[in-house]
């Protein structure tokens, strides 16, 4: 898999306008998904097995969630336990298969406590990245879902 400096580099040299853009775009996204990996902003990524960033895109649609599950920690990715798999077919039904799923916070909280995340800064922490997923996603509709999600 290429860097983000490679894809950078390659799009410089590329001719095609919107090749150039394409490879810009997935270098984008790349460092930012990387970035996300790495974080240490707050305590939450010393319980968590792995930060979790968005899943899809770019699409017309974000479904916004409070922070990751079990299952989600376990895989790295949003939405994938039960209620995401069910999510993903009940939109399929109507459809509606290019969705961006993004938690408003990245790590899973200690016992899925959304409070104790905002009690250690995660949520604060976890709005700067957020709001550059949501940037990536090209969404034109956004979808709250949970007690917490927030847009």
């Amino acid at each position: 898999m290429a860097t983000a400096s490679e894809l950078i580099k390659t799009a410089a040299q590329t001719e095609d306008p919107e090749a150039r853009l394409k490879l810009i775009d997935a270098a984008e996204r790349l460092a930012l998904r990387s970035s996300i990996v790495a974080c240490e902003r707050c305590p939450l990524h010393e319980g968590a097995k792995a930060p979790v960033p968005w899943r899809g895109g770019p699409s017309p649609v974000a479904i916004i969630g409070e922070a990751p599950g079990r299952q989600e920690d376990a895989e790295g990715m949003p939405f994938v336990g039960p209620a995401g798999r069910l999510l993903d077919e009940a939109l399929s039904t109507v459809g509606l298969t290019e969705v961006t799923y993004i938690n408003s916070i990245c790590c899973r909280p200690p016992e899925n406590n959304y409070k104790a995340a905002e009690d250690v800064g995660g949520v604060e922490a976890c709005t700067h990245w957020f709001l550059q997923q949501l940037a990536l996603s090209r969404a034109w509709i956004v979808v709250p879902v949970g007690n917490n999600a927030r847009a």
